[in-house]
C-alpha cells in the first residue's frame, strides 16, 4: 500500500526521476554569485604598483560556478513559472553520499515503525509483498534510487545531490523542480496547510494538495525542457532516467505507482489550467484527488468511520484513502481498465486499521456516486478475493473468501459497501460479524 510512503515524505517535496554547506546558504541573490579577479597588487615594500600579466599562453578558464549555474537557474524558473522571488531561495546542492545519508536519515526519523509493521502485514495480505520481503528497506532503498531533491516546506530549503561532475542535465532539471516549490511556498505559504495536513494524518486531501503542488513543478519543470535544455542534457536525463528504472526492478509496482501519483497526474492537471487558474489552486486547493482526476469542484462524501472494536486489537490509523489512491490499488492488484472503472464511481470512503503487534485486520466504508458504482466495485473485490483464496460462501449478506493468509470479505447495499480484509482469519471473521450486527 501507500500510507507509509505518502507519510514518510509528508515533511519534503521531492523531485524524482528517483551537516553539507549550501552553495547559496540564506544569501541574497546578489550574493550567490562570487567573482574573484586580480587586477593589480601594490608591494608592500616599493611605491609603484605592478599589474598581473596572464602568460600569452594561458586559457581562461569560462566554466560557470556551481553557484553562478544556480543563479542562472533561479532566473530561468522566475521565467517558466511567471513569478519573481520575494527573497533569495535557501539552496544547497550536497555530494550524492551526503544527500542519501540526510535524506535517509529525514525519512526515518519520521518513520512511525508500528504503522509500517502495520502495512508491510497488509501488503502481505493483499499479495502484493512476498513474506520475508522488509518494507522499511524497500522504502529506503526507493528513496535513494528515485529522489534527486527535495524541498523541506518547515524551513523552505530545498536540497538537490551532486553526482560529482557539475550539473548535469537531470541535476538542472531537479534544481528548477524545487525552486518551483520554493516560488510557489513564498507567494502562497502552501508549506503550512501542508505541514498540518500531514501532521492530522490526512489521507486523500493530503495527497490532493500534494498532487498540485508536484504537478505544478513538474509541469514547469517540463517548460524548461521544452525552452531551455541543451541536447546534450536531455541526454543526461534520458541516460538517468533508464538507469533508475533499472534500478527499480524488482519493487513493488504499489509504491512505485504511489511515489509517480502526484507528479504524472498533477502535471496532466495543470497543463490544461490558465496561469490565472494554476494560481487559484493554491488560494482555493482541492480538498480531495477526485476533483482533481474528474475536474469537478463537487466535495466527496462524509463518510463515518466503521465503528469495530477487536480484543487485543488497537487502531493504529483512520483515513480517507481517495479516489487517486483506490484507483492505484485495484490497478495493482487487478488491471488499469479495472481501476479507471471503480475509481470513477469514487463518492467517498473511511478506512481503520486495527493492529495487534502481528496482525492487522483493515475495515473500509465506501460509498459510490450510484448502487451501480458499489456493485462494480464489488464485482472487482470479487475477482481480486478470489485470486488469493477460496470462497467460503455467503454469511447472510457478507462474501467471504479465506487464505491461509488471510480473511476476505464484502457486503453491499445500494451505495454503500463495507469490506473486510484480516491477516487473521478468526480477527476477520469478528470483524465482519461486528459490522453485521
Amino acid at each position: 500500500m501507500w500510507r507509509v510512503l505518502l507519510l514518510a515524505l509528508c515533511l519534503l517535496l521531492v523531485g524524482c526521476s528517483g551537516d553539507q554547506e549550501p552553495v547559496s546558504g540564506s544569501t541574497t541573490r546578489p550574493d550567490v554569485v562570487t567573482t574573484t579577479s586580480i587586477s593589480s597588487t601594490t608591494a608592500p615594500d616599493a611605491s609603484t604598483t605592478t599589474e598581473s600579466v596572464s602568460p600569452p599562453d594561458s586559457v581562461v578558464d569560462e566554466t560557470p560556478t556551481l553557484a553562478e549555474e544556480v543563479d542562472e537557474l533561479i532566473d530561468i524558473t522566475e521565467r517558466v513559472r511567471g513569478l519573481e522571488f520575494l527573497h533569495s531561495p535557501d539552496v544547497a546542492i550536497q555530494p550524492i553520499d551526503e544527500f542519501r545519508a540526510q535524506l535517509d536519515d529525514k525519512v526515518v526519523e519520521d518513520l512511525d515503525l508500528e504503522l509500517l509493521a502495520a502495512e508491510e502485514r497488509l501488503l502481505q495480505t493483499y499479495g502484493l509483498l512476498e513474506p520475508g520481503q522488509d518494507l522499511e528497506a524497500i522504502l529506503r532503498d526507493l528513496l535513494a534510487q528515485q529522489v534527486l531533491g527535495y524541498y523541506e516546506p518547515e524551513t523552505r530549503q530545498l536540497f538537490v545531490r551532486d553526482a560529482g561532475a557539475g550539473l548535469s542535465g537531470t541535476d538542472r532539471l531537479t534544481i528548477v523542480h524545487e525552486l518551483v516549490h520554493a516560488l510557489t511556498d513564498q507567494y502562497y505559504a502552501w508549506g503550512e496547510d501542508f505541514l498540518a495536513l500531514a501532521d492530522a494524518e490526512a489521507g486523500d486531501e493530503l495527497r490532493a494538495l500534494q498532487t498540485v503542488i508536484e504537478g505544478d513543478a513538474t509541469f514547469h519543470q517540463s517548460v524548461f525542457m521544452a525552452t531551455g535544455m541543451l541536447p546534450s542534457e536531455f541526454g543526461d536525463v534520458l541516460a538517468d532516467a533508464a538507469e533508475q528504472e533499472e534500478a527499480s526492478r524488482g519493487l513493488p509496482p504499489i509504491l512505485l505507482e504511489s511515489l509517480a501519483f502526484p507528479y504524472t497526474t498533477g502535471a496532466f492537471y495543470i497543463q490544461g489550467l490558465s496561469p490565472a487558474e494554476i494560481e487559484q489552486l493554491y488560494v482555493d486547493p482541492p480538498t480531495s484527488t477526485e476533483q482533481l482526476l474528474a475536474r469537478t469542484g463537487e466535495d466527496p462524501v462524509d463518510v463515518e468511520a466503521p465503528d469495530v472494536e477487536l480484543a487485543g486489537y488497537a487502531p493504529v490509523d483512520e483515513f480517507t484513502l481517495g479516489q487517486g489512491d483506490l484507483e492505484i490499488l485495484i490497478g495493482a492488484v487487478l488491471d488499469a481498465g479495472s481501476a479507471a472503472k471503480v475509481g470513477d464511481g469514487w463518492g467517498g470512503d473511511r478506512v481503520i486499521w486495527l493492529w495487534d503487534g502481528t496482525d492487522i485486520v483493515e475495515v473500509t466504508r465506501y460509498v459510490g456516486d450510484t448502487p451501480t458504482d458499489a456493485a462494480e466495485y464489488a464485482d472487482a473485490l470479487g475477482s481480486w478475493f478470489a485470486s488469493l483464496g477460496s470462497r467460503t460462501g455467503q454469511t447472510g449478506s457478507w462474501q467471504t473468501w479465506q487464505s491461509e493468509g488471510g480473511f476476505y470479505a464484502f457486503r453491499v447495499d445500494g451505495t454503500l459497501l463495507e469490506i473486510v480484509i484480516a491477516s487473521d482469519p478468526t480477527a476477520g471473521r469478528s470483524a465482519r460479524d461486528q459490522l453485521a450486527a
